[in-house]
């Protein structure tokens, strides 16, 4: 091989709706998920990579990137 393989990328998509919140269901998911990434226990160590989107009525991309001040979020609005 002339370089190394593609890091791992995993897609978390979570349901931030009302209902999806009021059950309980996005708390339990984002503490799972953070406890996850925490305790390194994503296969690929530190090259892994980690997109989450969310979507309610609209569907919700972030930028996490470290080099940022702070987060970004885009928000599709129009999703036909």
């Amino acid at each position: 091989m002339n370089r190394p393989p593609m890091p791992p990328t995993f897609v978390f998509v979570m349901d931030v709706s009302k209902p999806a919140i009021d059950s309980g269901y996005l708390s339990i998911c984002t503490g799972t998920i953070k406890s996850v990434i925490e305790n390194n226990l994503l296969p690929g160590g530190n090259r892994n990579r980690v997109l989450f989107i969310t979507y309610d009525s609209s569907v919700h991309f972030y930028n996490l990137r470290s080099t940022l001040k702070q987060p970004q979020m885009f928000v599709v609005s129009d999703v036909e």
